[in-house]
């Protein structure tokens, strides 16, 4: 339609699949959606691209003084951005073929409840995971997720 500013709209995949990469030879880093460090089930890649220009930067810093090599950059993406980018690329499959399991799954507080605790706190998908134990147990202990289940 004439006018429509959607007229020229053009979508373009999520990159994903980050954790897929290779040290290159060169200094060469690779961050945000040129690495393809985007969380595969929500698509959000702030925080990874943030994430890795700082560790890009910070690297870069470190080799000038003479305190690191240009490979130490993909070591600390390993600890910081690539295990949230494996976890959610891996789960996506799954998630993406049965959407009704997984929107149940999602709605059960023990499965949720983290996701959502660690999404507040600014945790990644991967940090939610890890943390979700602790926070079943506080909130056993508090009564919460007994309360969510009970009829209203």
């Amino acid at each position: 339609m004439r006018g429509d500013p959607l007229a020229t709209f053009a979508a373009h995949r999520i990159p994903v699949g980050g954790y897929r990469l290779a040290t290159p030879d060169a200094p060469l880093y690779l961050v945000g959606d040129a690495a393809g460090l985007a969380d595969a089930l929500t698509g959000e890649g702030i925080y990874h691209a943030l994430e890795s220009g700082r560790l890009a930067g910070e690297t870069a810093g470190a080799i000038a003084a003479g305190r690191a090599a240009p490979r130490d950059y993909y070591a600390r993406l390993w600890r910081a951005v690539l295990p949230d980018t494996w976890l959610t690329f891996q789960l996506d499959r799954a998630v993406y073929r049965r959407p009704a399991a997984a929107m149940g799954l999602l709605a059960s507080p023990a499965v949720g409840r983290p996701l959502v605790e660690g999404s507040a706190a600014g945790a990644t998908f991967a940090q939610s995971v890890a943390r979700a134990g602790p926070y079943l147990v506080r909130s056993l202990r508090a009564g919460a997720l007994a309360a969510e289940g009970s009829p209203r």
